[in-house]
């Protein structure tokens, strides 16, 4: 009876074991930590799209205070079939990551978080990752918002077939943030700069703007250094162009 016990044992040992991991889901506005090693190299989330909405993703290479490591972080957007919507392998980056795109369909998405050449790669590191769903501007509308130099970038989309004026007037508060103006690439996987303004905005306006795609970011800019909180109260609005 032993030796049947001991040979039932030798056979569960040569029995392969795996192991299967639930995908976390991503949650617009909710930043989930993560971290890319040579064991673990692509993380997956799962979050539900909708038909026509623009999506932006985060990948920032950093530790938990704060500071960027090593890490060259890529993304991978799958749809439900397991196809690749979009990736981020030939952008140029410092280690961060970001996706845009605009989804075709209603879908349960799929988001790898890896790092530059997958499996080969030789970059590791923790990373925090974001889903924003932006909301949209229309041609005749207004947004009025809060926004501090601890918060991160606010994003707004802008789509119209109109060529348009976008307009920013701060309201109250000691916080002067960047606000970046970008068209959505004809890639549909990332966006291009179009226009900025930083420093001590109180009211300002840019005209003229092409009808298309855009991402309205409003960020701390790259070289002001708060040291303490402060915040902003905004209005963003679009307007057509007089003729």
């Amino acid at each position: 009876m032993k030796r049947l016990i001991v040979l039932f044992s030798l056979v569960l040992l040569l029995i392969p074991v795996t192991t299967s991991y639930a995908q976390d889901a991503l949650e617009a506005g909710v930043p989930v930590r993560g971290e890319i090693t040579n064991d673990a190299f692509e993380v997956e989330y799962t979050f539900s799209g909708t038909a026509d909405s623009v999506v932006i993703i985060e990948m920032l290479a950093e530790d938990d205070d704060g500071f960027m490591n090593d890490l060259v972080g890529q993304l991978i957007l799958l749809d439900s079939e397991g196809s690749v919507v979009v990736d981020t392998s030939d952008h140029f980056s410092f280690g961060d990551s970001v996706l845009v795109t605009q989804l075709a369909a209603d879908d349960d998405y799929t988001v790898i978080a890896t790092r530059e050449d997958g499996r080969s790669g030789e970059s590791e590191g923790e990373y925090t990752l974001k889903l924003s769903i932006p909301e949209a501007i229309e041609v005749g509308g207004k947004v009025e918002g809060e926004t501090s130099s601890e918060a991160g970038v606010l994003y707004y989309i802008i789509e119209t077939e109109e060529d348009f004026v976008v307009g920013y007037s701060k309201s109250a508060g000691d916080f002067n943030p960047e606000i970046l103006l970008s068209v959505v690439a004809e890639s549909n996987s990332e966006i291009e700069d179009y226009a900025q303004f930083s420093g001590q905005v109180t009211n300002v306006a840019m005209g003229d703007i092409p009808a298309g795609l855009y991402v309205v970011s409003i960020q701390e800019a790259l070289f002001d250094f708060n040291f303490d909180e402060v915040t902003a109260e905004f209005t963003l609005s679009v307007d057509a162009v007089a003729r």
